[in-house]
This record gives C-alpha cells, sequence and structure tokens, in this order.
C-alpha cells in the first residue's frame, strides 16, 4: 500500500523537484524545458493541496503526472545524446 502520510507525500515532492531541476540544466531543446517546467508546476499544485488537507488522492494524481512529465524528459536526454550518466542521475 502507498504510503500517504503528509510528510512522505512531501519528502516525494521534494525530490521530484531536485530530479526536475537537474534535469533543467542539462535539457537542451524548448521541448524539453516546456516539460519539466509543467512538471514543476504540477508539483507545485501537489504541494498547495497536500497543504489544503484536500486528501491525498489529487497529491498522487499530480506527482504521477510530473513523473510522467520528467520521465519523458529523460527518454528524451537518452534518445538524443545517449547520455547515460544523465540519466541515472535523474533516477
Amino acid at each position: 500500500m502507498i504510503d500517504t502520510t503528509s510528510e512522505v507525500l512531501e519528502q516525494r515532492i521534494d525530490a521530484r523537484r531536485r530530479q526536475a531541476e537537474m534535469l533543467l540544466a542539462s535539457a537542451s531543446h524548448d521541448t524539453m524545458k516546456v516539460q519539466l517546467c509543467l512538471g514543476l508546476r504540477d508539483l507545485d499544485e501537489a504541494s498547495e493541496w497536500l497543504h489544503r488537507d484536500a486528501g491525498a488522492r489529487p497529491v498522487h494524481l499530480l506527482l504521477d503526472l510530473a513523473a510522467w512529465r520528467l520521465n519523458s524528459v529523460v527518454q528524451m536526454l537518452r534518445t538524443e545524446a545517449g547520455d547515460a550518466e544523465v540519466c541515472r542521475q535523474a533516477f
């Protein structure tokens, strides 16, 4: 079962933010940068929902959406540069 405590969810949000910021430094195309910015926006919104005590469901959905966006950038980086080191650090 997924842990839904506020502390754990906040840690997951922070971890994804760090990942997005690291990927943003490696992003070479506007498409990648847009996906990363949207992912960061999703994480900000997840944090807002978490602090509203609205329940874990919207937070999990937004975390999943952000993860999808970040994973798509990792795949683009792998395709573009074959830079396995960047991808290893991202996950």
